[in-house]
């Protein structure tokens, strides 16, 4: 998937302020900041390996923090 085609989607979709969430596959999730995106020469790369991960029960806490 290209910017270009996050972007379309969230356009799309009425979600062009929502927060990216990352999830991996042991229901453990990451909501990167913007200190977690780097861009490359023919890349933009999201590195969420610095942040603590959210249990997937922990969502709705993070959701409330979110909206504040």
């Amino acid at each position: 998937m290209t910017p270009r085609e996050l972007y379309e989607i969230a356009q799309r979709r009425n979600l062009l302020d929502a927060h990216i969430r990352i999830c991996d596959g042991m229901a453990v999730h990451y909501y990167p900041e913007t200190t977690c995106v780097q861009a490359d020469r023919y890349e933009i790369v999201i590195d969420v390996s610095d942040l603590d991960p959210l249990g997937y029960d922990d969502l709705d806490a993070w959701r409330e923090v979110i909206d504040r």
